[in-house]
């Protein structure tokens, strides 16, 4: 079959959080367009085979699914890699994107924990006038002082121009010719980021190179979430409708789960989300704003020597 058009998709997966990629999959197929081409490339380092024909059992005519393994990558830098609570390597595989794909001049990165609720060529679509990348502010840093401090003190970036680096519009020619994977690598050598790790590498190698996208492509279900309808739900932080009934825009997600093979395992999921893992989430959560202020009580003691 002819396609008007190709839309290269880049997501990255292990085990834990394939059943989460499946309902997110099955969102944009949901939305799918006949006359378009999804093309989805999962990056890997390792996946059990039951996860792996699962997702690949999705494709359709005008989907296609690709697992694309990073390991060889990954090993050449794994000690230099920061990780800390629910953070895994995976987070940093969108660097590889540009390189590995030479054959795309542009493409959307995309987070698991993520549902669309419109066909994701709108977003494809977005023109972002030659920018690096198109991405929307991160609506938790707005909204939360010490995030706030931090960003300005740590990053040297407005909280106003501090993006969530889970949907990214990737203008993948643009990352080429600025070498972003070798800013970043040596970027890594000489500055720890540790609050948000690979977003904030992200957003100091990129800033100023950004076009910010309507914040209805990146909502998030926090409090501070407006009620109109949204393009595309974030599952980020402890928001997560698999681990916690009463999450706002939980329908979406529990939507498309029923319509994937992992429906009654993530229902199980939550239902058994043990009193232990929520008191860990809320202390992860805490940990996080006390790393912020840390991070940006060190950044002010250094400028004073």
């Amino acid at each position: 079959m002819n396609f008007n058009k190709e839309i290269p998709i880049f997501f990255a997966v292990d085990d834990f959080y394939a059943p989460y990629l499946a309902v997110a999959i099955q969102s944009i197929k949901a939305h799918a367009s006949a006359d378009i081409k999804y093309s989805m490339h999962v990056l890997i380092t390792d996946i059990c085979e039951k996860n792996a024909k699962h997702l690949s059992a999705m494709q359709t005519e005008n989907i296609s699914i690709e697992f694309v393994n990073v390991k060889e990558k990954m090993q050449s830098m794994k000690d230099s890699l920061q990780l800390r609570d629910y953070y895994t390597a995976t987070t940093y595989y969108r660097f590889f994107i540009p390189e590995l794909f030479p054959q795309y001049e542009k493409g959307l990165y995309i987070d698991c924990d993520v549902v669309l609720t419109t066909d994701i060529d709108e977003l494809f679509s977005t023109d972002i006038d030659g920018k690096i990348l198109g991405a929307a502010v991160e609506d938790f840093v707005v909204a939360t002082d010490e995030f706030r401090e931090w960003t300005r003190v740590a990053l040297k970036i407005a909280p106003e121009e501090y993006f969530n680096a889970g949907i990214l519009v990737m203008n993948l020619k643009k990352m080429r010719e600025k070498n972003i994977m070798g800013q970043f690598m040596t970027l890594n050598k000489i500055k720890k980021y540790p609050v948000a790790q690979d977003q904030d590498y992200l957003n100091v190698i990129c800033h100023g190179d950004v076009q910010y996208l309507h914040e209805h492509w990146n909502r998030s279900p926090h409090f501070t979430t407006p009620k109109d309808e949204p393009k595309l739900v974030h599952y980020k932080l402890n928001y997560k409708p698999w681990h916690y009934s009463g999450v706002k825009f939980e329908n979406y997600f529990w939507k498309y789960a029923a319509q994937t093979v992992y429906y009654e395992e993530l229902l199980a999921e939550r239902e058994s989300y043990p009193p232990e893992k929520v008191a860990k989430d809320e202390a992860q959560a805490k940990g996080l704003s006390a790393l912020a202020v840390s991070e940006t009580e060190k950044e002010l003691k250094a400028a004073l020597i």
